[in-house]
């Protein structure tokens, strides 16, 4: 049997990489099949064959269901040529699951992101299903297997033209909006919307190499919803040096994937009320903490912040205020990170953080 809803891939230079998400894919036999390539980069020669490689991935022969192809001569950059791919595709209808090179789905993401696609296709509230969980998986009251965030990732999702229609890459469009009222009136955690309202004024101030932070933004903006699967769904194959963002192999987001049944069990409620504000929290805080690399200067920074709480950072770029949020809550974010554990004990970079968090608690206790 043949899957329906309308399937996007986005692909670049990683053939190996693309051929493991494209066979997935195939295995669903998808009746509608969007296919967006970026061109290869002039500074990069080694981008040429790569590129070609990728495409001669994708190029389906005697395939029985439409396939559509949008390949760039150019480089148009990541951010450019996903917006512009996923503007053509939702052009032509009206809903689309989303998958790039590096986003490896189980089977159960597709049955997932459909029957999610079909149940919330006229309610407005949601904006976005999420087939990653950045917590491995986590429990749901009346075993539902999803919840709801008002923060969701891009890493395997699917999303409406309804929704879509909003995005604007420049965020010209909402340059007007009190942006602080905005986030104020649809999140709770007070880091994070001073976070998004000092993120909303650099990427309105400058071209930046990014089109998913303005997209979760403006879901935020509008107070929409994120449906996230009780376990994760999507494995990210992509980290390593041939990334553009995931560089580092350990980064504590680099999770296995799950399953879910067949038979999806819904939250009994209206999704406003099935929001859960626990893993929004944790999860803010593993985007935070993916970004720490020395993790001695960081060590040294808690135990600061430790002593004084408004200590001022010397950099240019303030937003290492919000980066830095997590060392002020050293005992829980330790017990975040316990829980990664347990999906990916042998992560050496894991490991060193708990340690860390450990000596900024123990600063912290002697201090008290």
């Amino acid at each position: 049997m043949s899957f329906k809803t309308p399937i996007v891939l986005c692909i670049f230079n990683r053939p190996q990489l693309t051929a493991q998400v494209f066979d997935t894919i195939l295995r669903i036999l998808p009746e509608h099949l969007f296919i967006i390539a970026d061109g290869p980069r002039l500074e990069h020669p080694e981008d040429q064959s790569l590129c070609t490689a990728a495409r001669d991935v994708v190029s389906v022969v005697n395939w029985p269901y439409n396939v559509q192809y949008n390949f760039s001569a150019v480089n148009l950059g990541c951010p450019r040529r996903i917006v512009s791919g996923l503007n053509w595709a939702f052009e032509q209808v009206e809903e689309a699951i989303i998958l790039e090179e590096d986003t490896l789905p189980d089977l159960s993401f597709f049955p997932y992101c459909e029957e999610l696609l079909q149940r919330y296709r006229d309610d407005s509230q949601v904006m976005m299903i999420s087939g990653y969980n950045g917590l491995g998986t986590w429990p749901t009251p009346d075993n539902a297997h999803y919840f709801f965030t008002r923060y969701g990732s891009i890493w395997g999702w699917a999303t409406w033209r309804r929704a879509w229609q909003f995005y604007d890459f420049s965020l010209k469009r909402y340059q007007d909006w009190d942006i602080e009222v905005k986030l104020k009136k649809n999140l709770v955690n007070p880091e994070q919307i001073g976070h998004l309202s000092w993120r909303f004024n650099f990427l309105l101030r400058r071209s930046v190499n990014s089109w998913d932070m303005q997209w979760l933004l403006i879901c935020v903006l509008h107070g929409g919803l994120c449906a996230i699967p009780r376990v994760n769904l999507v494995r990210n194959i992509g980290f390593g040096v041939t990334a553009i963002h995931t560089k580092n192999e350990n980064d504590p987001r680099n999770l296995p994937n799950f399953s879910l049944p067949r038979l999806i069990v819904h939250p009994p409620n209206n999704p406003v009320d099935f929001i859960d504000e626990h893993y929004e929290r944790w999860y803010y805080w593993l985007h935070l903490i993916s970004r720490y690399e020395n993790l001695a200067f960081l060590g040294t920074w808690g135990r600061a912040l430790m002593r004084q709480p408004d200590l001022t950072l010397p950099v240019a770029d303030n937003e290492a205020v919000f980066t830095l949020t997590p060392l002020h809550y050293p005992n829980e974010t330790i017990e975040m990170l316990k829980y990664l554990q347990q999906f990916i004990p042998e992560n050496l970079h894991l490991n060193q953080l708990i340690s860390m968090f450990y000596f900024v608690s123990e600063s912290r206790q002697e201090n008290i």
